[in-house]
């Protein structure tokens, strides 16, 4: 019999929730030409890759809730596409991709590049702000190149709560 493993879901969300906090607090971290990482997109990447659509989507619409709480942009964008993500990132790991770490890096950097054009395309480019080139090579590729060094950690970090905390199926037969 299959059990619910409350543990690995809590922990799941508490490092979410702590990886969006410390995203918004960019003094704690070295920034590249005032763009800094984002942690929460390859996180999720990573529990969706391990967790599959449904866990990916509801931990991706929890951490794009906290992220929206810390912006003074539009409520629910962040929450939206997170959720996108992770329902996206589970049905390709699961129809289409290995759960490897080329697939993370892959995942995340697509990921990351679609998320700064949409934010750029919202909140720049409709306000006015028209330089598509600016953005590209000084707000959108300097934050994909960081969020991709932190994907690595993030999906080791992922795999090693998934592994320790993760009930077997086999746990109830007798030996």
């Amino acid at each position: 019999m299959r059990r619910f493993n409350v543990l690995k879901w809590a922990v799941y969300a508490l490092c979410l929730l702590l990886l969006t906090v410390f995203q918004m607090q960019a003094a704690f971290y070295p920034s590249y030409m005032g763009m800094t990482p984002l942690f929460v997109i390859p996180a999720v990447v990573s529990i969706a890759m391990f967790e599959g659509e449904t866990a990916g989507g509801i931990y991706g619409i929890l951490a794009g809730l906290v992220w929206d709480c810390g912006t003074g942009r539009a409520f629910g964008f962040n929450a939206l596409f997170l959720m996108i993500i992770g329902i996206t990132i589970g049905l390709l790991i699961k129809f289409v991709f290995r759960n490897t770490i080329l697939s993370v890096f892959l995942l995340s950097l697509i990921f990351t590049v679609i998320h700064e054009f949409v934010t750029w395309f919202f909140f720049y480019y409709m306000t006015d702000n028209h330089d598509i080139l600016f953005a590209l090579f000084h707000i959108i590729l300097p934050t994909a190149v960081l969020t991709l060094i932190f994907a690595l950690p993030l999906y080791l970090g992922t795999r090693a709560i998934n592994r320790s905390l993760t009930v077997s199926d086999n746990t109830d037969l007798p030996s």
